[in-house]
């Protein structure tokens, strides 16, 4: 079996695997674990499971689990293990000792040392922490996410940087760079790991780099969530909307959109500003700033140099339910509001013209004295019965009417709701002392007024309005005579 010399420097067992064959080993795995061919063999039956699963999961990331040994003569005890993918089918597992017991440092030694806080802190996190010396010197090599590129705390100490860095990675340049006296704040990836790192350099009494120190925080893991708010961004910035956010003491956090424009802003351009103060003297404005941090939402429209935006207030909360901020969406509907208000403004004039024309084609004409007649044309709603009642009403006081003809000549059919308006019409002239009278019935109007069960007086309605004329006439001549 191939045992590779690159292999022969680690100090740990350690072996290469294609599926379950073991490919290659170092001369630390065979004196742990002898000669098996079969990883699964390695291992107690009951782990087998685990090492399947930590196979699959390799190329997501390094996998560190507990093993307990089947051969070798370690049989039997239990072991740290990290396994990672080397790229294809191809993953590497090494063997870390057995497994420490964890203790967990003591709250009050952490709080009196600021060391052990410290290293407390970096345990907890998925972090890594570094130092190198001006002449390439590796002096610290800390953090649990060493593990991501197979690597355990302190193992790199002693190796010299400029000789395992590959000059065109992002390592090697960033070394250059902070021994040259630069600092580096950035994000980057590398071999499929993402990183936010903070590097400077240290500097004597002379004022020279003597070294520098690093920490990078792993982001591979939320990577995904990182690259959806990027794109989100992306869009936001592409609509003709202005999308932005603050803490609860003001400070922008969040300035984004195409609206922006609109404002001679460019997005991003608020961020770190405090809105109390870039808003000290628009009232208005603070008032919605206060109003959101106390907990409401809302929606307002206001005039901006000429345009006017509406703005959506939300307020932020966290999960014990304190407010933290507020986060706002403004669109500029300046079109959208002149548009609103024509149509308004039209609505309006065609409800005053309707009402003129239900003035002008339902008049109330007196005929003869007592005698008034209503000539209806097309179709009778509400708003026009309405119209109708209160002109007929205040003529039939007016004239002290004794007659008031309903002439339906000029309309062919009626519905239940125009009949009832009819029947509604007869009743409030009849209250008056008036007789009301129906003339020009067709023969559609007839039907649909006994289908619904409208019953006219006997001696109300006639066929023509001639005839229910002269019906008032004779009636006005005897009591006249």
């Amino acid at each position: 079996m191939d045992r590779s010399p690159f292999f022969d420097g680690c100090p740990d067992p350690l072996a290469v695997v294609v599926g379950d064959v073991i490919q290659s080993q170092n001369p630390a795995w065979g004196a742990a674990v002898g000669p098996a061919s079969s990883l699964l063999a390695c291992f107690a039956p009951e782990d087998h499971v685990a090492v399947r699963s930590a196979l699959a999961e390799a190329p997501s990331g390094p996998v560190h689990l507990e093993l307990r040994l089947a051969v070798g003569p370690h049989r039997g005890a239990s072991m740290r293990c990290a396994l990672w993918s080397a790229g294809g089918e191809v993953r590497c597992l090494r063997l870390e000792g057995p497994m420490p017991a964890a203790a967990a440092p003591a709250p009050a030694d952490i709080v009196r040392s600021k060391e052990k806080a410290m290293l407390w802190l970096l345990d907890e996190m998925d972090a890594a922490l570094w130092s190198i010396a001006r002449d390439g010197t590796i002096c610290l090599s800390e953090g649990p996410a060493l593990w991501r590129y197979g690597l355990r705390p302190g193992q790199m100490v002693g190796c010299n940087a400029f000789q395992i860095y590959p000059p065109d990675t992002q390592a090697a340049r960033t070394t250059r760079r902070v021994l040259g006296g630069q600092p580096v704040r950035d994000v980057y990836a590398e071999e499929e790991q993402y990183w936010a790192q903070h590097c400077y350099p240290l500097r004597g009494d002379d004022g020279e780099v003597f070294a520098l120190v690093g920490l990078a925080l792993a982001m591979t893991d939320n990577v995904a969530e990182l690259r959806q708010a990027q794109h989100l961004l992306r869009i936001v910035n592409e609509l003709p909307l202005v999308v932005w956010a603050m803490k609860a003491d003001g400070i922008c956090t969040l300035s984004a959109g195409k609206g922006l424009a609109q404002l001679a802003l460019a997005p991003g351009e608020l961020v770190g500003r405090n809105m109390f103060e870039l808003y000290e003297h628009e009232p208005r404005t603070l008032d919605a700033l206060r109003r959101t941090l106390g907990g409401e939402s809302f929606t307002r429209e206001e005039d901006y140099n000429g345009s006017i935006w509406r703005t959506t207030y939300y307020t932020a909360i966290d999960g014990k339910g304190d407010v933290t901020g507020l986060f706002a969406i403004s669109e500029d509907v300046s079109e959208r509001a002149r548009a609103e208000r024509r149509i308004r403004e039209q609505l309006a004039l065609i409800q005053a013209q309707k009402h003129a024309i239900d003035q002008l084609v339902s008049p109330v004409l007196e005929v003869w004295r007592g005698v008034l007649v209503v000539p209806l044309i097309g179709e009778i709603g509400a708003d026009r019965a309405a119209v109708v009642t209160e002109r007929l009403l205040g003529d039939v006081v007016r004239h002290a009417a004794r007659f008031a003809i309903l002439d339906l000549t000029g309309i062919d059919t009626v519905d239940a709701h125009a009949a009832q308006h009819l029947f509604d019409i007869m009743r409030g002239v009849d209250l008056l002392g008036c007789t009301a009278l129906v003339s020009g019935i067709r023969p559609s109007v007839a039907t649909t007024m006994v289908s619904l069960g409208i019953d006219v007086p006997k001696g109300r309605t006639f066929s023509t309005l001639a005839e229910a004329l002269r019906r008032c006439m004779r009636s006005v001549e005897v009591r006249g005579g």
